[in-house]
């Protein structure tokens, strides 16, 4: 048979129960003696699939012990014994499965841990660099991250710690060979099922991007695809090489959660940099709508100030132009009118401050805004249009 040894690529997840690997062996040399097989012809298993492969191999040996009808006093012996084996050959049985399932409940940890800690990232490019390192936490060695722009996939990142160089030169094919998602490849698969893939043997399969799994070495991986709301927007692909493990299902079903629930949390990124984007021009919107309510509020509780002199002012400058019509009262607040008209006067920002009982800084506001308002460049050409508007104004009242 084929045995794991030391220098050997692993079937599945490792057998890192204590004592478990030793009770298979164990177990498989009894029957492998009472068979009349060689009993060292077999190592310690050091994952689940091997472990696997020697109880299913001792228990077909015990079972044709079983099943001899020899007679005689060796012969009961031999089935007392195999009948005792194969008592321990279930429990062994059941406590390698609980070895897989334990390493499942391990993954299903890791990849809520790694959401987890991508969640509390603000914005969607603090995800996107993190993102291979956090796969890579799940029970991964290299990680391969390729974004998705219609049917082309371009190679965003290589991450492997450990082999610095040829990270860069995987990603300098991934570049320069981008994945074209069309049916020749299996990454079109995913595109196509929105689901996961399990590749166990990269170099026999043709569908396979042969250039990079060239340059990265690859003998088996998995990929997932990133989807928030519904949409492809990267793949994800991942292997245990250098742990010189093959990966199976359960690293299939892993990256898959961990795919899909980055999907979410990508969603929920964009939404949240949307909506703080919404909220600062709403801020800004709210800010521009309170200064034009103080300009109201201020208007009324000045106007509330006047004094004789004020008035004065006001009759004097109503004496000298007609009020200004309704397009003119469309264009210029109560406030801007007051201040217009004392621009037309002559006054200075002080004198206008002083008359209108308000800072400096205030009616050099009013002033921007009518400049603005009248397009006008200067106080001067301000006033001209004021005058000729409030003069069109007399016209039409006359007419």
């Amino acid at each position: 048979m084929a045995s794991t040894g030391v220098g050997e690529w692993s079937d599945g997840p490792p057998l890192d129960a204590p004592g478990l690997a030793g009770a298979v062996l164990a177990l498989w040399r009894e029957a492998a003696s009472l068979s009349g097989e060689d009993p060292t012809a077999a190592q310690a298993p050091t994952d689940v699939g091997s472990a696997q492969q020697l109880l299913d191999e001792s228990g077909a040996w015990l079972v044709a012990v079983l099943e001899d009808e020899e007679r005689g006093p060796d012969a009961d012996a031999g089935r007392a014994l195999a009948g005792t084996l194969v008592l321990r050959l279930a429990t062994l049985r059941g406590d390698v499965r609980e070895a897989a399932l334990n390493r499942r409940i391990r993954g299903f940890a890791q990849v809520n841990a790694a959401l987890s800690r991508l969640r509390s990232m603000t914005t969607v490019d603090q995800m996107m660099s993190r993102l291979a390192g956090e796969v890579a936490r799940c029970g991964f060695d290299r990680v391969m991250i390729t974004r998705v722009d219609g049917s082309t996939g371009h190679v965003a990142e290589f991450h492997s710690p450990h082999e610095p160089e040829l990270a860069r030169e995987v990603l300098r094919v991934g570049q320069a060979e981008p994945l074209q998602l069309n049916h020749l490849l299996l990454e079109s698969e995913m595109l196509r099922r929105r689901g996961p893939v399990l590749v166990p043997d990269a170099h026999a399969d043709p569908r396979v991007h042969q250039k990079i799994a060239a340059a990265a070495g690859v003998r088996s991986y998995v990929a997932a695809p990133v989807m928030p709301q519904g949409r492809v927007i990267a793949l994800i692909h991942a292997d245990c090489q250098l742990q010189r493990r093959t990966v199976d299902e359960v690293d299939r079903d892993l990256l898959w959660m961990f795919a899909e629930g980055f999907g979410h949390a990508y969603e929920r990124a964009t939404l949240l940099t949307r909506l703080n984007a919404l909220r600062q021009e709403v801020r800004r919107a709210n800010s521009s709508i309170l200064a034009v309510m103080d300009e109201f509020v201020d208007a009324d509780v000045e106007v509330a100030r006047f004094d004789g002199e004020n008035q004065v002012v006001a009759r004097s400058a109503a004496a000298m132009f007609v009020a200004a019509d309704n397009r003119l009262e469309s264009l210029l607040t109560p406030r801007e009118l007051d201040v217009i008209r004392l621009m037309a006067l002559g006054e200075t920002n002080g004198g206008i401050a002083k008359k209108l009982v308000v800072s400096e800084g205030t009616v050099k506001s009013h002033v921007k805004h009518i400049l603005r308002k009248l397009r006008a460049s200067n106080r001067a050409e301000a006033v001209s249009r004021y005058v000729r508007l409030s003069q069109q104004g007399a016209g039409n009242t006359r007419a």
